[in-house]
């Protein structure tokens, strides 16, 4: 009798194990069925230098396909002041489209000419004159130079590579620079994306402010890669007020000539508290 409830019992476990053991691979292949692509094959891509699956290849270089040289500006405030913070602004946007081709002298005279021919016609056999609709003038959305003009300096304009996709970083040797802008932002048809940042100069110049411009992919995530860049450098002169330049006169003495001129400055104020107290004290002459 036990050996046949030692059997049942092992034929109970084994039973068990084979349907844990299904549950297992059915658990794997829903979760494989869950992450599609991540066993697609990758390979380089030159547009993005580095190794990727075939579709985001694909799509790196459609993005270049529709980039093209756009429009921006920027204020390069000079001469700047060594302590004192500035904005400088960069707006960027895609080139406006060309302007309609002018039409042939001739063909315009003969069609003014038909049309003042039309008009007297019309005034003949209408006894009220009607005048005729003004022409809307086309309202353009204003340029980045335009926009920057009113900022302080002078308006520096450049042609980047525009996507629809853009990062920008401004960066110098010799500032504090403080981003009031998200790096990566996203250039529309007909707008105009801006970048803004706090500028501080920390030593006199002249000094060099680089600006760079990224045309990004955006994939899956959020994650974005640069496609292409430009760099434009300003060279930026940093003034120091008559106040700085004493005091980077003291900072440059050493530390004894330091001690000494303040006991000689310490001196001379005591110095002259006295007299001037001696001369408030002082009894009158008499006459």
């Amino acid at each position: 009798m036990r050996f046949y409830t030692a059997i049942v019992v092992t034929l109970l476990i084994l039973s068990g194990c084979g349907e844990k053991s299904g549950e297992t691979q059915n658990t794997s292949t829903e979760v494989a069925s869950e992450n599609p692509g991540t066993d697609q094959p990758r390979a380089f891509c030159q547009e993005l230098q580095r190794m990727v699956t075939d579709e985001d290849c694909t799509l790196a270089k459609d993005l270049v396909a529709r980039a093209e040289t756009g429009v921006a500006a920027f204020n390069a405030p000079s001469p700047m002041t060594r302590g004192k913070a500035q904005t400088i602004q960069l707006v960027l946007a895609f080139a406006p489209p060309a302007p309609p081709p002018v039409a042939d002298p001739a063909a315009k005279t003969l069609s003014t000419a038909a049309d003042a021919m039309e008009k007297a016609g019309d005034s003949a056999t209408s006894s009220t004159p009607t005048a005729a609709p003004l022409p809307d003038k086309p309202q353009h959305p204003p340029t980045p130079a335009e926009i920057v003009d009113p900022l302080p300096g002078p308006t520096v304009e450049f042609t980047p590579v525009v996507g629809r996709h853009m990062a920008a970083e401004l960066t110098g040797d010799g500032f504090d620079i403080i981003a009031k802008s998200p790096r990566s932002q996203d250039v529309l048809p007909d707008s105009r994306t801006s970048w803004e940042w706090s500028v501080k100069p920390v030593r006199k110049g002249p000094l060099t402010l680089t600006l760079k411009t990224f045309v990004e992919a955006e994939f899956a995530g959020g994650k974005r890669y640069t496609l292409r860049s430009l760099t434009t450098n300003q060279t930026i002169d940093v003034a120091v007020t008559p106040l700085d330049r004493v005091a980077d006169f003291l900072d440059a003495l050493p530390g004894w000539l330091k001690r000494v001129t303040l006991v000689l400055a310490g001196v001379t104020a005591l110095l002259t508290a006295w007299f001037g107290l001696r001369k408030l004290f002082a009894k009158p002459q008499s006459k």
